[in-house]
């Protein structure tokens, strides 16, 4: 068990607001090289002169490339430390300790000094937040030693190539020392006043360190790489999937693009990751007791590795859990389950299902069930037809799904459990498949196709052939999956369901959340509510997009691939041409 989590004291809550000084400087200095790139704060201004007197960091000065690169180290430093990234950490100390250099003993500025060396103060005494690291900690120094080098050896070759530097050596000694703080501290240093005239050679040195310095503060906010897991560790993995896996989920959690989180009691979460977001997929599995313990451990595993925590399609044992640790679940579906102990077609609940059934069968439609796949010769007259009614369904239906959502593979017909309808000449017009979920003993549908233009009724008939066989081999149930935005009230006193009912009506056109719900319902199913839980409201879109990436694969491999479908066809258009020109000139 897990205690209940103790209110911080008023210390702890000072610390917090003390450590939060750094990542405001940062964001501060940011706004203001971003209002002088937008030259809102004119050389020589008043307000130049306040910025440069009070922040520790003031990049106001043109160029307005290097303002905005200051500005974009800035803030991904900020948002960093606030993150708690040692990297961030690391550089953030440089750079304050530079600032101070530069404030206090070149600029005379005490008071933006004070504020660098004080930021300095509490990153050190903090260093302890900032433990989410990248990476071996040996690259992360020799980055480092690799900016500050660079900074070094070009302050030290431009002060001595000019004669000025070389004729006085306690200026040449100033030129590198405010040459690089100004490199290191986002500030504007003119140490020596023979480099005055040579503001393009300045200029390219400090581009030169604070590209790889904004680069290397955009690298700190990366995600942690996932772990890879051991032989061993997948072998017990899997064990456990054997055991204890159950549910509608479960065929899709046993996949190949998921990730594990194990617990020490012996139970499985599985998770999809994109960008920061790791999504636990349903319920954890594992020894009936152990469900808390293992959210409690993935939420805090995550927080430490800096990724937001989510689940999608929780059940409803899981909202407790999930409430206690934080996390804000609302309803995103339901799902649909028959019982397969009481499944017929028979009174007035199931009468749309059994006529359409019965229209079809008159049409000259047949169906048939194989629940340990087709034989060798039925499915040589059968698989030319299931394959040509995939290819027709997958141009019209867009990317390939996964994450949730299966694939139609011929060389598993053999093996899996499959109903078919087929026309008068024995050739298949629409088909399903079926997964079994584990200990629970039931099963989930996983696929189901139709020719274009088939004859109604011949997916239902497919269903309820399967849920008559399923039923025969003892199976109590039989899961229709998920039927998304389904049964959300938009009066709902959950902000969250309310607009997810309000999106459903809005996407109609593309997506027909009644019409899903309307087939799956004919079968007379439970209806059980899915849970989707995230941490915080505001990251609701994002965790949106993210599904999304997930099931189509990532964004960018579908964008690259709706690139390529549409010059595709316009290098073939140039080829008819040239060939056309080719036989005129002939």
């Amino acid at each position: 068990m897990f205690a209940t989590p103790v209110p911080a004291r008023s210390s702890e809550r000072l610390a917090r607001l003390t450590s939060a000084g750094p990542s405001l400087a940062l964001a501060l200095a940011a706004t203001a090289a971003m209002l002088a790139a937008a030259h809102f704060v004119p050389a020589g201004s008043r307000a130049e002169r306040i910025f440069d007197a009070v922040l520790p960091l003031s990049p106001v000065e043109p160029p307005a490339f290097g303002a905005v690169l200051s500005a974009i180290a800035l803030v991904a430093l900020a948002i960093g430390l606030r993150r708690g990234k040692r990297l961030s950490w690391e550089l953030a100390v440089m750079i304050f300790g530079a600032a101070g250099f530069a404030q206090g003993v070149l600029l005379h500025h005490p008071v933006a000094a004070s504020i660098a060396a004080g930021c300095v103060a509490v990153l050190v005494a903090g260093r302890g937040r900032y433990s989410i690291r990248l990476g071996r900690p040996g690259r992360r120094i020799l980055a480092l030693a690799v900016l500050a080098g660079l900074a070094s050896i070009g302050d030290v070759a431009l002060a001595l190539s000019f004669p000025h530097a070389r004729m006085n050596p306690e200026s040449g000694l100033s030129a590198v020392t405010g040459t690089l703080a100004d490199v290191l501290s986002f500030n504007s240093v003119r140490p020596l006043a023979g480099l005055a005239r040579h503001d393009g050679i300045l200029t390219g040195l400090i581009l030169a360190v604070r590209l790889p310095l904004a680069a290397l503060s955009l690298f700190a906010l990366r995600p942690v790489p996932p772990v890879v897991p051991s032989a061993a560790e997948e072998a017990q993995v899997d064990g456990i999937f054997r055991e204890h896996g159950r549910g509608a989920l479960l065929p899709f959690q046993m996949g190949s693009d998921k990730q594990h989180f194990t617990t020490s009691e012996g139970a499985v979460i599985v998770c999809g990751r994109y960008g920061r977001f790791a999504i636990a997929l349903g319920d954890p599995t594992g020894p009936a007791g152990s469900e808390h313990a293992a959210w409690a451990a993935f939420v805090a595993s995550c927080r430490a590795r800096d990724e937001i925590p989510a689940v999608y399609q929780a059940s409803g044992q899981s909202r407790a859990d999930l409430l206690a640790l934080g996390l804000r679940p609302f309803r995103v579906g339901h799902e649909a389950i028959v019982d397969l102990t009481t499944f017929d077609l028979s009174g007035s609940k199931r009468a749309n299902l059994r006529h359409t059934i019965t229209r079809a069968r008159r049409g000259g439609i047949a169906f048939h069930f194989y629940p340990s796949g087709i034989p060798a010769g039925e499915r040589e007259a059968l698989q030319p037809s299931m394959v040509e009614i995939n290819r027709l369904w997958s141009a019209a239906a867009g990317p390939r799904l996964g994450f949730t959502i299966g694939y139609f593979n011929p060389a598993e017909l053999d093996r899996i459990a499959v109903a078919v309808a087929t026309d008068p000449d024995g050739a298949a017009i629409a088909f399903a498949t079926f997964r079994p979920t584990g200990a629970d003993g039931g099963w989930v549908l996983d696929l189901l196709r139709r020719a274009p233009g088939g004859t109604p009724g011949a997916l239902e008939g497919c269903l309820a052939e399967a849920a008559a066989g399923l039923r025969e081999t003892g199976a109590p149930t039989l899961s229709l999956g998920l039927a998304p935005l389904a049964g959300l009230d938009d009066a709902s006193a959950v902000t969250e369901e309310r607009g997810l009912a309000r999106a459903a009506e809005l996407v109609r056109g593309s997506y027909d959340v009644r019409g899903l719900a309307f087939f799956k319902g004919k079968f007379d199913p439970r209806w059980e509510p899915r849970y989707v839980a995230l941490e915080n409201r505001r990251d609701l879109p994002a965790l949106a997009i993210a599904l999304v990436g997930l099931h189509v694969g990532g964004l960018r491999s579908v964008a690259w691939t709706a690139i390529v479908g549409q010059v595709r066809p316009l290098f073939a258009w140039a080829g008819r041409a040239v060939s056309r020109r080719h036989e005129v000139a002939a």
